[in-house]
Order: C-alpha cells, then sequence, then structure tokens
C-alpha cells in the first residue's frame, strides 16, 4: 500500500516540475539573458542544462512525498493535525525557503509555482494527520524504580 503512493507522488511531482515549472524556468532564464541589445548571448551547455533539469525535477519530486512523511509522524504519533494547522504560518516560511532553494531563478514567479503546490501538500499532510494520529501511551516507569 505505501510503494504505490510513494511512487505516485513521486511521479506527480517529477511531472509537475518537468511539465509545469521548467518550462517557466528556462524561458525566464532565457529572457533574462537575452536584453533588447543583446548584451549577454544565453550560451547553453548541454551537461548543464541536464544537470539543472535533473536537480530541479529531483527535488520537487522529493518534495511532494511530504504527506507521507507528516503521515507517517503523526501515525507514530509525533505530530497531530491540530499542532501542524497551528504551525501553518511557520510552515509557509519554510515553505518559501525550500522553493528559494530549489527554483534555479532569483524571480518571485517560479518561487510562488514551486509554494503552491508545496502549501497544498502540505494541507493535505494536516488532513492525513487528523485522520492518522494516535496519541503515544504514557509508559509507567515507576515499577522499574523499585
Amino acid at each position: 500500500m505505501l510503494l504505490p503512493a510513494i511512487m505516485l507522488l513521486f511521479l506527480a511531482g517529477a511531472a509537475f516540475a518537468f511539465f509545469v515549472m521548467l518550462p517557466v524556468a528556462v524561458g525566464f532564464l532565457q529572457t533574462f539573458l537575452s536584453g533588447p541589445q543583446d548584451v549577454i548571448k544565453a550560451d547553453w551547455a548541454v551537461d548543464r542544462y541536464i544537470s539543472l533539469v535533473t536537480r530541479i525535477v529531483f527535488w520537487i519530486a522529493v518534495s511532494f512525498e511530504t504527506p507521507l512523511v507528516f503521515s507517517f509522524l503523526a501515525r507514530i504519533g509525533l505530530v497531530s493535525g491540530p499542532a501542524l494547522l497551528r504551525f501553518w504560518r511557520h510552515a509557509i516560511v519554510v515553505i518559501a525557503i525550500l522553493a528559494a532553494a530549489i527554483t534555479p531563478t532569483i524571480d518571485p514567479v517560479n518561487m510562488a509555482i514551486v509554494m503552491g503546490p508545496l502549501f497544498v501538500l502540505y494541507m493535505m499532510s494536516v488532513g492525513l494527520a487528523y485522520l492518522l494520529y494516535r496519541p503515544r501511551d504514557p509508559r509507567d516507569f515507576s515499577d522499574d524504580l523499585e
């Protein structure tokens, strides 16, 4: 049951990165480098382009695994839905930092393109944590002390 979910989320993230984010990022980089006087010439090397595409697709696909991570943490009792919901503002800051680290460009459009799905995935994680949270049983260690 877990392996199909892992694969589905990873492939969804890879598809999002490849078909949505990369065209916008590459388009921005091309317009950023070519000005009205064509002072700077865009010189794309195949190895750098493949490295850029691979890094972006991989890290965005990994970030799409967020609901599974939080589901596991909720299942073992480390996080709960109300706790995740209470810290949504902190999550926005962390998501913004991750989006800035993942995106290859400096523009806010690409950052917002990455932040949107990550925030939706965080809210899915909150919902799953509500469903799967199992409080840990407090252990009584008083018998061990005697």
